[in-house]
């Protein structure tokens, strides 16, 4: 008796800790941002893999704090994928990623605020997403502004930050909106061909090269650029 005493206080005092940190949904990328947008809140997305250590580190000593579930329970729908499996298939469709952990905080319209990696303190983890959740300079922001200004320098100002958070798919997007404003089309597509090849995976070069040719103003003879 002592002894199914004794395991039923285990199992209690371990959903307990697991209950205190991040409620992870198993749900799919579509049925979160639903969820997210109801509930007024954001969606945070962890890329792992099994074999990643650093994945593990931050699943087992960060993910179930209490200090860190209480944000992130307040604040996001909180998904995890497994980037291996079938699961995370029609998340690997939209975003690439090829280093793991991989962490993708996206606003409930779809719009990526920030796309974070590696392993940190609770401390420091906090305060980096305090700072995406309230930053004016979060991707989905500098995307707003530019797209309302064309400006050269909130394009700038928008590219900087999505090379700094390795966002391939904000590069490619940003180059075809540029596309469609460019007076001089080639001249762009040649500004841009040093960047679109240090920049971007193999996957989302040839996305571009599809979706270009679906562009107002594409010629056959801009296939020439890429070769």
């Amino acid at each position: 008796m002592r002894t199914i005493i004794a395991f039923v206080l285990m199992l209690c005092t371990s959903f307990m800790v697991n209950a205190q940190g991040i409620n992870f949904k198993n749900i799919g990328y579509k049925e979160a941002l639903a969820l997210a947008k109801a509930e007024k809140k954001s969606v945070f997305v962890d890329c792992y893999t099994v074999w990643c250590g650093p994945c593990k580190y931050m699943t087992d000593n960060i993910f179930v704090l209490k200090e860190v579930g209480d944000y992130f329970n307040d604040h996001f729908i909180s998904i995890k994928f497994d980037m291996e499996s079938v699961a995370a298939e029609e998340f690997r469709n939209m975003y690439y990623v090829n280093s793991y952990p991989t962490f993708f905080f996206i606003n409930n319209e779809g719009e990526v605020m920030d796309r974070r990696g590696s392993t940190m303190d609770a401390e420091k983890w906090l305060n980096i997403v305090r700072g995406i959740m309230t930053d004016t300079n979060s991707l989905d922001k500098l995307k707003r502004k530019y797209l309302k200004t064309k400006s050269d320098s909130d394009y700038n100002t928008y590219l900087s930050a999505l090379k700094k958070a390795y966002f391939e798919e904000g590069i490619k997007d940003l180059i075809l909106v540029r596309f469609d404003c460019a007076e001089n089309k080639f001249d762009h597509l040649m500004q841009s061909k040093g960047l679109l090849s240090t920049s971007l995976s193999k996957v989302n070069f040839e996305k571009f090269k599809v979706e270009l040719k679906k562009k107002n103003g594409y010629l056959p003879e801009m296939d020439f650029i890429f070769q």
